[in-house]
């Protein structure tokens, strides 16, 4: 009796042995390891899992395994032996799910592996290719704000907005979901570069964008806020039907709009340049003109507009005589009436280019006057005189004089 029961344990024993030596998973399986995805690649992920315990069992190392489908498991490599509890999986496709699981193995009877535990599968996945972000302007500006927009990014879950700083170096100034961004807080007549990135998110919450120096950054477009305001605008030559101006440069602007009105203060002309100079014509005699300018920048197929500049007041009289008395003691000045006009001022000098002394102020309705003296002094006939006329032009409460003036050389 007793040599039968040592012939039924050692048969037992035998058999667990055997057991153990064929690396059976059926009584391990769902083994709750804490397995999660800890990386993404567009061709590999990374996991990690918490060490198999269980008193008695040493494990001697991990195993990986894979599938597409959630049930057809393969290892993730030739050489499948993990010894610590994280790994990256390579060789994959990208934009796909997986599902993975870990063997916990110990070393069974004559060196042989034996499967203890199998974790429960984990679905994973690697980060998808992202499109280049194409169609990139500005839309919209103001004196403190820039707007730009783009098309749309097949599958795109976002966009992050970059500012080139310089070559290879530039700052993430924010992230949307939409395709325009703001930028805000920005001074007046402010210039800067700027990319978008387009971006995709895996289910679990992995992050895809594109290669930044090769798809992003160099399409980087130029982003203007408003330009300032013009702070000076004159007459740089009259001719006869047409007058130019000149005007101060404002900083990152891409052109000017020159804009004249006449005594009615009608547009009559209105004129794009990308310089600081340019014209107007026809620009009548006998009435006042109100000129000014303003800076732009380019926005999409449009454009954003600074401030206008103070007006330039200028007038031209169609006809001036300058007659000198018989005893050459006297100057008499005749005019036309200059529409819009609120008065004028005679000055008279015996040098072409300085020493002129104002002679009179004469009102709207004037048509003309008589000069008797330079100075302090009476009229020489034996002098060459020189006559200006400048005209008035009542803005507000105050008087402009006009940029052109009439001029005359009245000889001994």
């Amino acid at each position: 009796m007793k040599k039968s029961w040592k012939l039924l344990l050692s048969a037992f024993s035998f058999a667990f042995v055997m057991f153990l030596a064929m690396g059976t998973t059926s009584k391990a399986a769902g083994w709750d390891a804490g397995l999660k995805q800890t990386a993404a690649g567009q061709k590999s992920i990374s996991i990690s899992w918490n060490p198999y315990m269980q008193e008695g069992v040493a494990i001697d190392h991990y195993e990986t395994e894979y599938s597409m489908d959630g049930t057809n498991f393969a290892p993730t490599s030739t050489w499948n032996h993990v010894s610590g509890t994280e790994e990256t999986i390579r060789s994959l496709a990208a934009g796909k799910v997986y599902w993975v699981c870990v063997k916990a193995v110990a070393e069974g009877a004559d060196y042989k592996d034996v499967v203890v535990a199998v974790s429960n599968p984990l679905q994973v996945a690697t980060l998808p290719t992202v499109g280049r972000v194409e169609g990139l302007m500005q839309s919209a500006a103001t004196a403190n704000s820039a707007t730009f927009t783009w098309t749309p990014v097949s599958g795109a879950t976002g966009y992050d907005i970059y500012l080139s700083q310089s070559l290879w170096h530039y700052t993430k100034v924010g992230s949307t979901s939409g395709t325009s961004y703001t930028v805000t807080s920005l001074p007046t007549g402010y210039a800067g570069e700027y990319f978008v990135m387009a971006k995709k998110t895996t289910f679990n919450g992995f992050e895809a964008t594109g290669d930044m120096e090769y798809d992003g950054y160099f399409k980087r477009i130029d982003v203007k806020s408003l330009p300032a305001k013009v702070q000076s605008i004159a007459v740089s030559a009259f001719y006869s039907n047409s007058c130019s101006f000149q005007w101060s440069v404002v900083n990152n602007a891409d052109g000017y709009q020159l804009q004249t009105k006449n005594a009615k203060g009608k547009v009559v002309s209105t004129t794009s340049y990308i310089g600081t100079s340019g014209s107007v014509s026809p620009f009548k005699k006998g009435q006042f003109y109100s000129t000014r300018v303003r800076a732009y920048v380019k926005v999409g197929n449009g454009y954003a507009y600074g401030p206008w500049s103070n007006y330039s007041y200028n007038a031209s009289n169609k006809s001036i005589k300058w007659i000198r008395s018989a005893n050459r003691k006297k100057i008499t000045l005749k005019w036309k009436k200059i529409a819009g006009a609120c008065g004028y001022k005679v000055y008279i000098s015996t040098k072409s280019g300085k020493g002129y002394k104002k002679v009179k102020t004469c009102g709207k309705n004037s048509k003309g006057c008589t000069i008797t003296k330079c100075g302090k002094k009476k009229l020489s006939k034996k002098k060459t005189y020189y006559v200006r006329v400048e005209y008035l032009k009542k803005v507000g409460k105050k008087k402009v004089v006009s940029g052109i003036a009439g001029f005359g050389t009245v000889r001994s």
